[in-house]
């Protein structure tokens, strides 16, 4: 159900290229937030190096983590459909390098490279494969399932294959 190789953007090297030559270099430290929920949409994000939180508010303020995302992946691929508001917050967890590619790069990449679109379809399906994987899991694992899935995904294994997590018990409960 849930897929250990979500953080590789599956690109071919020209989308890569078309991709990278229309984005923007980003920076960010450790707690800033690139945007907030509901804020006005209208860019995706590739996470080059570092971490970024993804969350919500809920009805009495409590920040609901949905994901922590790596180095490889991508985020607020709805813009790339549907500029409006963002439908949570991104922050960083640690010093992270992005690459924002705005919804108008994006289409003036594919009116230029239409044998591309194709190709960004799967990418943007593949997410949204993803995004209800994880839906599925908080509405029918119990807690410790899902807690055990999270802790997997969030892991990162050193070469001798031993996993350590840099999240603290709340970041962790806010994220299950």
């Amino acid at each position: 159900m849930f897929d250990k190789n979500r953080s590789e953007i599956p690109v071919s090297p020209e989308m890569r290229a078309a991709l990278t030559d229309a984005a923007t270099a980003i920076r960010l430290k450790p707690k800033e937030t690139l945007f907030e929920e509901y804020d006005e949409a209208d860019a995706v994000f590739f996470i080059l190096e570092g971490h970024i939180e993804l969350s919500i508010l809920g009805d009495e303020g409590r920040k609901i983590g949905l994901d922590v995302l790596p180095g490889g992946a991508f985020f607020g691929e709805i813009a790339l459909l549907d500029p409006g508001p963002r439908t949570a917050s991104a922050m960083a967890l640690e010093d992270s390098k992005l690459l924002m590619l705005s919804y108008a790069a994006l289409h003036r990449v594919l009116e230029y490279n239409p044998h591309l679109t194709g190709e960004m379809l799967r990418l943007i399906g593949k997410r949204m494969r993803y995004i209800t994987d994880q839906l599925n899991e908080y509405m029918l694992l119990p807690l410790p399932k899902r807690l055990a899935r999270r802790l997997l995904r969030l892991a990162t294994f050193a070469v001798d294959g031993n996993p350590s997590l840099r999240l603290s018990h709340s970041e962790i409960a806010d994220l299950v």
